[in-house]
């Protein structure tokens, strides 16, 4: 019957017991009907009372988003990817967090654990890509090369834009044995292209 009733009986079981699963289920299921803000809200209480899991965390990731509430996102998807690790897209969502800032050590987990992540798909491909640009950009050359090496490795198959990367960033990176490993990689894609 009456919906927002309801709600508000939930608010009030939960007033009276945070550890209400009851209350905090109902509060989930009609979560979608809420504002951003209220969602993530309700989120958090269901988080509280009945743990975390990757299904809420990207719920709430998707609310915190949606909220503009960058921190909350940050945390959402790094506990997303914490319990879900080989999700590409909680790979790619928190690799695009973290290009947000200008941690290199911090994105060069985010590239490495995205390029870990298997089956990738072409937004994953083009997050890691962008990571890549912005290691070099920020003057971790090295490490960007070697992750490209290793991406072109795991994720190249047929496509050549990888062993060219791989190849370009080498070159860059001042290191000859960066440099023939990026050689041998191009190589090998033009012999497979034939």
């Amino acid at each position: 019957g009456d919906l927002s009733g309801a709600l508000a009986l939930s608010d009030a079981a939960l007033q009276v017991d945070p550890d209400a699963a009851d209350a905090a289920l109902l509060r989930l299921r009609h979560a979608g009907s809420l504002k951003p803000t209220e969602r993530l809200v309700v989120l958090r209480t269901a988080r509280a009372c009945l743990g975390g899991s990757a299904p809420l965390f990207e719920m709430m990731a998707d609310a915190a988003e949606r909220a503009l509430d960058d921190r909350a996102y940050g945390e959402a998807v790094e506990a997303w990817f914490s319990l879900s690790p080989i999700d590409a897209d909680a790979a790619r969502r928190r690799l695009r967090h973290r290009l947000k800032s200008a941690d290199a050590a911090r994105l060069t987990e985010a590239v490495s654990d995205a390029i870990s992540v298997g089956p990738s798909t072409p937004e994953l491909d083009e997050a890691v890509r962008d990571g890549l640009r912005a290691l070099a950009g920020m003057g971790a050359v090295i490490q960007a090369t070697e992750l490209a090496l290793r991406a072109a490795d795991a994720l190249g198959g047929d496509h050549a834009s990888w062993s060219e990367q791989a190849s370009d960033l080498a070159r860059s990176s001042g290191r000859a044995d960066l440099r023939i490993a990026g050689l041998e990689r191009a190589v090998a894609r033009a012999r497979g292209s034939k």
